[in-house]
């Protein structure tokens, strides 16, 4: 399946300002059920790429968003989010961010449900899976405070919107607990892990500048976040590992 459509949205979350890419992937009926008011509402999915943070595309997981659309009748979103090295850490989540808030305020227009949305990752995405709803959160209330204290009308009108369910592939979840090195020296296999330039390459290249970056920052490494931190995340969660 090819995109339905796409939307160039800006930057808002990440002080590094520009553009974010959104490619819609629509089921049948579509276009229909979007001009009648009265109908229900698409779930929407928003799906994050693989790639170290550092390549890939949001049309990489076409065939993911297929099968979403088709079996399950939602809307998936996929999410150009910037890459590093130009966008170091937490661009990425930042980004991802911003295509929640997009799809919160533009919910009628859309014809999507506001308070359906699941988020799915592969990899460097499936940590954003998790990093982006807990970031989202912290921003809601942060404009939430921002408009109380300017007495302005609430940044999202009504009910703002929910991430119901997280489903996450390979996600890596921890970059505080132990080292690259560390970690290859328990793998069963390891003539099917990356190479090591390429770790080493996708790592310098997000975690920059290298002394001011947390390793154990929640939106980072939610594997090592607080509890009051994760109870914030929806119980619905799906972990598909692999060695």
């Amino acid at each position: 399946m090819t995109p339905s459509f796409r939307r160039d949205i800006p930057a808002t979350v990440s002080p590094r300002k520009g553009t974010i890419t959104l490619l819609f992937y629509t089921p049948k009926g579509y276009a229909a059920r979007r001009h009648d008011r009265e109908g229900s509402r698409y779930p929407v999915l928003v799906n994050f790429h693989g790639g170290g943070f550092t390549i890939g595309h949001a049309g990489d997981d076409a065939r993911w968003a297929t099968a979403v659309v088709d079996i399950v009748d939602a809307v998936v979103v996929s999410v150009d989010y910037r890459l590093a090295p130009q966008y170091p850490f937490p661009t990425a989540v930042e980004d991802g961010v911003d295509a929640i808030l997009y799809l919160m305020q533009n919910a009628e227009e859309l014809h999507i449900d506001p308070n359906r949305i699941g988020v799915s990752g592969f990899s460097a995405g499936g940590n954003l899976a998790f990093t982006v709803p807990l970031r989202l959160l912290e921003e809601l209330q942060r404009r939430r405070e921002r408009d109380a204290q300017a007495l302005l009308p609430p940044h999202l009108a009504g009910n703002e919107g929910k991430v119901v369910v997280i489903v996450s592939w390979y996600p890596f979840t921890d970059f505080a607990t132990s080292t690259r090195d560390e970690r290859r020296k328990s793998n069963v296999r390891p003539d099917r892990e990356l190479p090591k330039f390429m770790t080493t390459l996708f790592d310098a290249s997000y975690l920059y500048p290298p002394q001011e970056v947390s390793l154990s920052d929640p939106y980072l490494s939610p594997g090592v976040a607080p509890h009051e931190v994760l109870k914030e995340l929806p119980e619905d969660i799906f972990i598909y590992s692999c060695e």
